[in-house]
């Protein structure tokens, strides 16, 4: 894909007079600035809804904003984030001044990956730059400079319940003054390209880590779980926002799942489901519900299921299917979990396929498919599973891709593509309404590998990386031939890391490279993209 020609201009987003009659936020008593900033994180958390992901495959409509939302948790959240403020200042004399304000505003104008999205946040607060420093920015700073003086999930998770704010107590707030009441302008500098790669800011992300998971919410990429450096399984992850360039911690609570790697997660308009895995010390039969609007977790019920990793889960539109994995012996097993109801049941295993660890698993709109994997050698065979009738019937043989695990699966729509896999560099394409395989080009295909990451972009698939350490990618149309990714600014090869995409971009982070584990990540956007390159 040729890069196309770069269209320079610029926009003005902020442009204020700062004096006393400008600023409405300086006069506030405590109670004041707390209505405030809840009026403000209304807005911010009604418009990350709207352009929250509603699966498709959804039963029910997605609800309105008013019915989603707890005023009192946003509320209890406002206060914990002035509370750590302050303790910032009395225990880490660490006071947020307006010139760290005034940085992190620059990093996020000139960093933001999505600035048509940004301005949609400006003009929540007319523009007004006081506003957007206080609604916006100071919660940011806030929770990064927690993290560096703290030991943020042991403080945050013991002290939790003491992050309450008396009601006697009043703030002090520092208002930015930016050049002495002179006008600032913030100008961008956009580029207009298409084609390239973009780094990801590391700064506060989570831990390195390979063997992790990863969805994509519709606003925020959630990353959770996995192994370390050191081979510990972890508990944690990180939510990463592309407008803002930044990253927040997930909450560490008693309903968290235990830590562990080799676990499934989905997202289903409201939840990351996290199902499954092994905790260091064995495989496990549970996992938990997080809310990220509010960074919670809930339980995900009970299930009677054997305990599992490597296995596959799919959202159907109602309840999460989990098929397959390595529990004591290859498992053929599975179980649907509602978290309507939080409840379980079993799939039916009459006719199921073998079982298998390290397959792939799609949803169609009305059946899943599970292909390929590892059952004492490598599968070329898979089956169908008929949510509706609770049946199994086998994916045909006939022209069926080569044997193999490791390997991926998207769905197109219409058809699902499997692609790679045990350093192959061949696929197929899999009509699950006709049963019918058909064969795929291979010009200009990427290296073969195997734990490469693949999505769907609406139009085209995306494969990208893998073992070893490859930083190599391509993009294939259906019934057409492969173009390769862009090489310019590419991240460091790996394999055993994640892949979603954003919408208009593929984001990858974590994984294993030449250099071990990491924890940074970079964002390939394949189509034409206006992105700020500058910042006066």
């Amino acid at each position: 894909m040729m890069k196309i020609s770069r269209v320079f201009y610029s926009i003005i987003l902020l442009g204020y007079f700062f004096n006393a009659n400008a600023n409405d936020w300086k006069h506030l008593d405590s109670q004041g600035y707390l209505d405030k900033q809840l009026s403000c994180q209304l807005k911010v958390h009604e418009l990350q809804w709207s352009h929250t992901i509603w699966p498709e495959h959804n039963k029910s409509p997605k609800p309105l904003f008013s019915n989603r939302f707890d005023i009192k948790i946003l509320k209890q959240n406002i206060e914990e984030t002035l509370v750590s403020e302050q303790l910032l200042t009395e225990h880490y004399s660490t006071t947020i001044s307006s010139e760290m304000l005034q940085k992190e505003l620059n990093r996020i104008v000139r960093n933001t990956k999505n600035p048509t999205r940004l301005k949609q946040y400006f003009s929540l607060f007319d523009n007004n730059a006081n506003s957007i420093v206080e609604c916006l920015v100071r919660p940011i700073v806030v929770k990064n400079l927690w993290r560096k003086n703290t030991n943020a999930t042991k403080v945050y998770s013991d002290q939790k319940n003491l992050l309450v704010v008396p009601e006697t107590t009043e703030f002090d707030y520092i208002i930015p003054k930016f050049h002495n009441d002179k006008e600032f302008l913030a100008k961008i500098t956009l580029s207009q390209e298409s084609d390239i790669w973009l780094t990801m800011n590391s700064a506060d992300a989570p831990q390195a880590r390979y063997y992790h998971t990863a969805v994509w919410t519709g606003s925020k990429m959630i990353v959770w779980g996995g192994q370390n450096s050191s081979n510990n399984e972890l508990q944690n992850g990180g939510l990463y926002d592309p407008v803002f360039d930044s990253w927040e911690s997930t909450a560490i609570t008693g309903s968290t799942p235990s830590a562990r790697l080799g676990h499934t997660a989905i997202w289903t308009g409201t939840y990351m489901v996290i199902w499954g895995g092994h905790d260091g010390t064995d495989v496990v039969n549970n996992g938990g519900r997080y809310d990220p609007s509010v960074n919670s977790w809930s339980d995900a019920g009970t299930s009677n299921l054997t305990a599992r990793q490597l296995h596959t889960a799919v959202w159907t539109g109602s309840e999460m299917i989990v098929w397959g994995g390595y529990g004591g012996g290859y498992l053929n097993s599975g179980g649907i979990y509602n978290p309507t109801t939080n409840t379980w049941s079993a799939t039916n295993t009459t006719s199921a396929p073998i079982g298998r660890y390290d397959f792939t698993a799609i949803w169609s709109g009305t059946k899943m498919v599970v292909w390929g994997g590892f059952n004492a050698g490598n599968l070329d065979s898979g089956g169908v599973y008929d949510l509706v009738n609770n049946t199994w019937s086998p994916t045909a043989t006939a022209n069926a891709p080569a044997a193999r695990n490791r390997h991926t699966a998207v769905w197109t729509g219409s058809e699902m593509i499997i692609w790679s896999g045990n350093f192959l560099n061949n696929g197929r394409i899999y009509d699950v309404g006709t049963n019918v395989w058909r064969t795929m080009s291979e010009t200009n295909a990427p290296t073969a590998g195997q734990w490469h990451s693949a999505v769907w972009t609406g139009s085209e698939m995306i494969v990208w990386g893998g073992f070893s350490y490859l930083d190599t990618g391509g993009r294939y149309v259906v019934d057409g031939n492969w173009t390769a990714t862009g090489s310019n600014n590419v991240p460091s090869g790996r394999d055993r890391h994640t892949g979603v995409w954003a919408g208009n971009s593929m984001i990858i982070w974590g994984g294993d490279t030449l250099m071990g584990r990491t924890n940074t990540g970079a964002i390939y956007f394949p189509d034409e993209l206006i992105f700020a390159n500058g910042f006066e």
